[in-house]
């Protein structure tokens, strides 16, 4: 059963609203890593690295940034990472949804001309 153009415009609105909650999104990677400090005496050099250090990164004005994340910043951006690829797939969804109303509306509207041309009678 194919569905009807109301409840493509009510799956729309559904979508619609889901996406009203992105307050906290981040477009990003996130990436934790140890690291050697510049001190010459220090463990790092020997093997025992710093870390790990967590860092947002993302791209601006084609080139990568990095941003440092603090320990209790970690939940929040791994929230915000998230509501990103929901989006994205939400996206998706209501890009489907509108390609499928503009299908129907096509549709309706060349069956209207037939039924103007008296081409169809139904």
């Amino acid at each position: 059963m194919k569905p009807t153009e109301a409840a493509m415009r009510r799956k729309r609105q559904g979508l619609l609203r889901k996406l009203g909650s992105l307050a906290g999104l981040l477009q990003g990677s996130y990436v934790e890593r140890f690291s050697v400090c510049a001190r010459k005496g220090c463990l790092c050099h020997q093997g025992k690295r710093h870390g790990p250090r967590s860092y947002l990164v993302v791209y601006r004005q084609k080139r990568q940034r990095q941003c440092y994340v603090r320990q209790a910043e970690r939940p929040a951006v791994r929230r915000g990472l998230r509501l990103h690829e929901q989006a994205r797939r939400f996206i998706e969804q209501l890009t489907d949804v509108n390609l499928r109303l503009l299908r129907l509306g096509r549709r309706a509207r060349q069956a209207e001309a037939l039924r103007r041309r008296g081409g169809h009678h139904g």
